[in-house]
């Protein structure tokens, strides 16, 4: 069997494809595929290697896991922010948030992953390249990334990321963002339960992201989200969603910063340091059984609902829906 994967940008599709089939890279994980796929959406977006992105894993010899990679609220070790009057209208430095994608996908590579994150930077670019001209910047930051992983974000780094950031959201802008959330930048990676919805039988459960979906936030289920779903040629299954923020600031290293941090506001109690942003979590692994059977995704806006008029009525799809299972 070969593996299979697919997405609603044509250039991760096939990034995670070779990454899983390709001859000099014979049998590629589906962590391999996810991050293949990852590469070559950062390289088309230059706001999604610092946004959010979380991912679910599972089959055979793998467990069950879940991967949040959300965003979090900026201001570790901080001094607590005067905040903003009703007069005022927030600053952008005080918007900029501390990235979840960098981290979530180390920590979903490791393990996991059959090819080194170099390897697979280079089928995303490659596939990113064939479909627009790629910022030299952003390319060579990406590579960066694969081969020295974090390190990236570490003081005076030739990069000059963490300068960057630091310096688009000092407190002297009205920002939030420290040194210790940039040292801290970290996910959260936990065993996923599965969880009965709707119709689906006793037999037959949906496996995913535990972001409060009995809360939904309204607000971020209107951002829009990128999807990647794949199957190995073990039968493992994963699903990796990828939001897109519509403001965000350039930070002039060839990325740009998404503002989805929550500034302060005087008299309005402040979100804490460290606190998870509200995502989207519109991804979902089907198990039958004992046995996972597909994988499956909404792209775009309002996702999350969608996803969840889907498990409740499998017979109709949602516009926007992608689905993989193993063949």
């Amino acid at each position: 069997m070969k593996g299979a994967a697919t997405s609603n940008v044509e250039a991760a599709s096939i990034a995670a494809s070779q990454a899983l089939n390709a001859s000099r890279l014979s049998h590629g994980s589906v962590a391999d595929a996810l991050v293949a796929a990852t590469f070559a959406l950062c390289a088309l977006d230059a706001s999604l290697f610092l946004s959010s992105a979380s991912f679910l894993i599972a089959g055979p010899g793998v467990g069950t896991s879940s991967f949040d990679g959300r965003a979090k609220q900026p201001g570790l070790g901080g001094r607590r922010p005067r905040g903003f009057i009703a007069s005022q209208s927030p600053t952008n430095a005080a918007k900029i948030a501390v990235p979840g994608l960098p981290p979530v996908l180390l920590a979903m590579h490791a393990g996991r992953g059959n090819h080194t994150l170099s390897e697979l930077a280079q089928i995303g670019l490659s596939s990113a390249e064939n479909f627009a001209r790629i910022d030299s910047n952003r390319a060579v930051l990406l590579k960066a990334f694969a081969k020295e992983r974090s390190m990236i974000f570490a003081p005076n780094h030739e990069s000059g990321l963490r300068n960057s950031l630091l310096l688009a959201a000092s407190p002297t802008q009205g920002g939030m963002l420290t040194d210790s959330d940039i040292d801290d930048l970290r996910c959260n990676v936990t065993d996923a339960n599965p969880e009965l919805r709707g119709s689906l039988t006793p037999d037959c459960d949906a496996i995913l992201l535990d972001f409060g979906r009995d809360e939904l936030d309204a607000e971020a289920d209107a951002l829009d989200r990128q999807i990647v779903v794949a199957v190995d040629a073990r039968g493992v299954f994963g699903a990796g969603i990828f939001v897109r923020c519509s403001d965000t600031l350039d930070l002039g290293v060839g990325f740009s910063a998404p503002l989805w941090a929550v500034p302060k506001l005087r008299g309005v109690r402040h979100i804490a340091a460290g606190s998870t942003l509200a995502s989207p979590s519109s991804i979902a692994l089907i198990r039958e059984g004992n046995e996972v059977t597909c994988a499956l995704g909404v792209a775009g806006t309002a996702g999350d609902k969608k996803l969840a008029s889907y498990l409740r009525d499998r017979s109709t799809g949602p516009a926007g829906v992608l689905s993989i299972t193993r063949k």
